[in-house]
C-alpha cells in the first residue's frame, strides 16, 4: 500500500489517516482525504504515490475545479415558453441539458456560485412529456453529482400534433441549389436545434434558419451526379420528428441554369457578411451577359463591384443601413434568373474603445502590458446575444487566442471584456483584437513586456 499520494508540485498531500484502503465488492481501492492551496490553480494533475522504495504516477489522475459541482434548486416555466434554472455553483460555462438534448440559453447567466439562475428554451417536446433537467458546467462537473435519484423534471404543455404545412421548393435539377422555406404548425423551434433531411446522400442541407416557432428557411445543394426522383422531406426538433413522403423531387441536370454555390465576405480574412463591406457570390454560368447581370438583396436592389461581374464570381456592395438577419439573395446572369438563395446579414464586428489594466489605468507607452495581467477591453457595437453565448467571442494577441474571463455591460452603451494576458512579447507592439463570428474587429497596437 502506498505511504502517501502527492499532486505533482508538492502539494496536496494524503498520508496517515488520510490515506485509506476501501474494500470496494468491485475491488480494492483508496480513499484520499486532502485539501488544495488556493495558488493550485485549475486543470489536470498528475498523482504521485510514494511507496517505500518506490513511486508510482497516475497521469492526470485529478482534475482541479474552481467551484463545486452545480447543483439545482428549482426550474420555473415562464409565461413566454421559457425555462429559467436555479440553483448554485452555476457560471457562464453551464449548459442545461432536457433528457440530453442541450437547451439554447435565452439570457445571460445571471447570479453568483452561491445562487444564480440560467434562463433557457426547451427543445421542441410532445404535450405532456416528461424530461430531466440537469446543468453541466465546462469542467465535467454536473448536477447529477448531488442528485443522482431525483433531478428535477420539466412537463411539456399540451399542444395539437405537429406537422408540416407548406414546402416552397418542391424540386431541383442535379448539380443546382436552392431556398427551401417551410412552414408547420404546432411546433416550438429553436434555432440551432432544427435538423432538415431529404432522405437521400445526394441532397445535403447546407444552413437552417429558424425565422418563428413555426417557420424555417434552408439553403439545399444537389449533387451533380443525383439520381432524378422522389424523396422524403423530414424535419426534426429536439424530440419531434415531422415528414411527408414523395414531398421533394430531383430534375435531370440543367447545364444553362446560373447555379449559387456559396456567398461569403469578398474580404477572405472576415468570415461574417455584414453591412458596408462587399459580399462575394461563386458560383457557375453567374455572368452570361456581365453587362446586364443583377442583383437583389432582401429585395432590394445592390450596387455591383466596377468590373466584378465573372461567369464564376460576381461582388456587390452591401448598404451600410442594410438591416441584420436573414436576407433573400436574387441573381439574374442577364439570360436566367438563378434559384433564390438565403443569407445571413451579421452586424459589423465591435470597435475597440479603450484597454486598461485590472486596476483600471489605460495602457500606453508609459503603462506597458505584462505577462500574466488580466486586462480589460472596452468595445463599442458588440452584438447583445454574445452574452448569452459567450463562446462566439475571442480576443486575440497577434492572432494567439487568449482565455476571455468575463463579458459584462458597461457604461455608454460599451461592454467590459476581461482577459487573461498569457504570455509576454518583450516590450514590443502587439496587435489586440476582438473576434466575434470569427470577423475581427480593427486591432489597436499594445505594448506587452
Amino acid at each position: 500500500m502506498a505511504q502517501s499520494a502527492t499532486i505533482l508540485g508538492g502539494f496536496g498531500t494524503a498520508s496517515g489517516d488520510y490515506l485509506r484502503v476501501y474494500n470496494d465488492p468491485a475491488g480494492r481501492a483508496l480513499w484520499l482525504y486532502f485539501g488544495m492551496p488556493i495558488f493550485a490553480g485549475t486543470g489536470p494533475r498528475h498523482l504521485v504515490l510514494n511507496y517505500a522504495n518506490d513511486i508510482f504516477v497516475m497521469p492526470q489522475a485529478i482534475n482541479l475545479v474552481k467551484r463545486p459541482a452545480p447543483a439545482i434548486a428549482s426550474a420555473r416555466s415562464n409565461f413566454d415558453g421559457s425555462v429559467t434554472v436555479t440553483g448554485s455553483n452555476f457560471g457562464g460555462d453551464s449548459l442545461v441539458y432536457f433528457d440530453g438534448i442541450q437547451a439554447v440559453r435565452s439570457t445571460a447567466f445571471s447570479g453568483n456560485d452561491l445562487q444564480g439562475s440560467l434562463t433557457v428554451v426547451p427543445p421542441d417536446g410532445g404535450g405532456g412529456q416528461v424530461v430531466q433537467i440537469m446543468v453541466y458546467n465546462g469542467d465535467g462537473q454536473n448536477s447529477t453529482f448531488a442528485s443522482l435519484n431525483s433531478p428535477p423534471t420539466y412537463s411539456y404543455p399540451n399542444g395539437g400534433t405537429p406537422q408540416i404545412q407548406r414546402l416552397s421548393l418542391a424540386s431541383l435539377p442535379a448539380g443546382s441549389t436552392g431556398m427551401v422555406d417551410i412552414t408547420t404548425q404546432n411546433t416550438a423551434f429553436v434555432d440551432g436545434q432544427v435538423t432538415i433531411g431529404f432522405g437521400s446522400g445526394d441532397i445535403t442541407v447546407q444552413r437552417v434558419w429558424v425565422l418563428s416557432p413555426n417557420h424555417l428557411v434552408a439553403n439545399i445543394s444537389v449533387a451533380a451526379d443525383a439520381v432524378a426522383g422522389s424523396s422524403e422531406v423530414s424535419v426534426i426538433s429536439g424530440f419531434e420528428v415531422l415528414s411527408q413522403s414523395n414531398a421533394f423531387q430531383v430534375l435531370p441536370r440543367n447545364a444553362s441554369l446560373p447555379v449559387i454555390s456559396a456567398v461569403a465576405n469578398a474580404n477572405t480574412a472576415q468570415q461574417t457578411i455584414y453591412p458596408g463591406v462587399y459580399a462575394a457570390i461563386y458560383g457557375v454560368n453567374l455572368a452570361n451577359v456581365p453587362s446586364n447581370v443583377q442583383v437583389t438583396l432582401g429585395d432590394q436592389p445592390m450596387t455591383l463591384q466596377l468590373n466584378g461581374a465573372t461567369p464564376g464570381q460576381v461582388n456587390f456592395f452591401i448598404p451600410a443601413n442594410f438591416p441584420a438577419g436573414t436576407a433573400t439573395l436574387r441573381l439574374y446572369n442577364g439570360n436566367i434568373a438563378a434559384n433564390p438563395m438565403a443569407v445571413q446579414i451579421d452586424v459589423p464586428p465591435p470597435a475597440i474603445q479603450g484597454v486598461t489594466n485590472a486596476s483600471g489605468v489605460a495602457y500606453d507607452a508609459a503603462h506597458p502590458a505584462f505577462s500574466q495581467d488580466v486586462v480589460n477591453v472596452y468595445v463599442s457595437g458588440l452584438d447583445p446575444a454574445v452574452l448569452g453565448n459567450p463562446g462566439r467571442l475571442q480576443v486575440t494577441v497577434n492572432g494567439q487566442s487568449m482565455p476571455v474571463q468575463s463579458i459584462t455591460p458597461a457604461a455608454n452603451g460599451q461592454t467590459q471584456i476581461t482577459f487573461f494576458l498569457t504570455q509576454g512579447y518583450g516590450g514590443v507592439l502587439v496587435n489586440l483584437a476582438v473576434v466575434v463570428d470569427g470577423s475581427s474587429s480593427a486591432p489597436i497596437n499594445l505594448t506587452v513586456r
